[in-house]
C-alpha cells in the first residue's frame, strides 16, 4: 500500500491540524481592467490592462508615448459610452503630460465623455482626485502628479477611494529623479518608460521586471502626442476654486 496521500487526504489533515483551508479553482476571479490598447502589453498584465480599484504608475519623460496609452484606454471606454477623467498638474502649458482638447480629440475620445480638470495649486489635487472617485462617475481617472509626488498617507486614502468605486487610477510621474515615489509601493501596477522600451516593473501574479520595446506596438503607435490651442469649450473644467468640484454630479450628467 503506497503511503503517499491523496489530495483528499491532504486537504482534510491541513484543515483538522493546522486549520488551512484551500481555494476551489472556480471560486478564484481574474483582475478586472481596462484594456490599453497594446495587445502584447494587456496579455502580460494580469487581468489585461489597468487593474481597476487600484492604481497604476506610469513613470516617463516627454515623448515615451506614456500619455498615448492611456489615452488609447480613454478612447475604447467613451466609445462604449463610459466616462473618464484627467487632472493636470498646473496651470502651465508647458508641462509634458499637459492634456488638451485637441491632442484627446486626434486619439479619438469623445470629448462629450471626458471630465478635465486644471487643478489651482497641487495642494488640492489629492482632494480632488478623491472627489472625482466619490462621484463614481468615472471608469478610468488619469493624473499628472508633475513634479509634487503624493506623500504616502494621501497615496493610501487614494487607494481605498479607488476599491470603493472601482476605477482604474493612473498616476504619471517624471523620470527626473532617479528616487522611486512612495506610491510605488502601494501600485498594483508600475511601468517606466524610456526611448525604445517600456519596462514593467511591478505587475500582480507577474515575474518581473519584463521588457517590451516600442515596435512591437503595430496596432497603434507609441508617440506622444503634445495638444496646442485654447480649450474646447466642450470641456468641463474646473480650476479656478476649490468649490468648482461641486457640481460635478449635474455637469457631468450632461456629457
Amino acid at each position: 500500500m503506497s503511503s503517499a496521500l491523496s489530495l483528499e487526504q491532504l486537504k482534510i489533515d491541513l484543515r483538522l491540524k493546522h486549520g488551512v483551508r484551500s481555494v476551489a479553482p472556480e471560486t478564484l476571479r481574474g483582475t478586472k481592467a481596462i484594456s490599453t490598447g497594446w495587445s502584447t502589453l494587456d496579455s502580460f498584465v494580469d487581468g489585461g490592462g489597468f487593474p481597476c480599484g487600484k492604481i497604476s504608475v506610469l513613470e516617463a519623460s516627454e515623448g515615451h508615448g506614456a500619455l498615448t496609452l492611456w489615452l488609447d484606454a480613454a478612447s475604447r471606454l467613451t466609445r462604449e459610452g463610459q466616462r473618464v477623467a484627467w487632472l493636470n498638474s498646473s496651470l502651465d502649458d508647458r508641462e509634458p503630460f499637459r492634456l488638451h482638447p485637441p491632442t484627446a480629440r486626434q486619439r479619438s475620445v469623445d470629448l462629450q465623455k471626458l471630465f478635465l480638470v486644471d487643478p489651482p495649486d497641487h495642494k488640492k489635487r489629492s482632494w480632488i482626485l478623491q472627489e472625482l472617485l466619490a462621484s463614481q462617475l468615472f471608469s478610468l481617472v488619469g493624473c499628472d502628479l508633475g513634479e509634487a509626488y503624493l506623500p504616502l498617507r494621501e497615496a493610501r486614502s487614494l487607494l481605498m477611494q479607488a476599491r470603493r468605486s472601482g476605477a482604474a487610477v493612473v498616476l504619471f510621474c517624471r523620470r527626473a529623479s532617479r528616487e522611486p515615489p512612495a506610491i510605488r509601493s502601494l501600485a498594483s501596477l508600475v511601468l517606466t518608460f524610456e526611448a525604445g522600451r517600456i519596462e514593467v516593473v511591478r505587475a500582480a501574479h507577474r515575474p518581473v521586471p519584463f521588457c517590451l520595446t516600442t515596435h512591437q506596438r503595430r496596432d497603434r503607435h507609441v508617440d506622444f502626442i503634445t495638444g496646442s490651442g485654447s480649450l474646447d469649450t466642450s470641456f468641463v473644467l474646473a480650476g479656478s476654486n476649490t468649490s468648482a468640484l461641486e457640481g460635478t454630479h449635474s455637469r457631468t450628467d450632461d456629457c
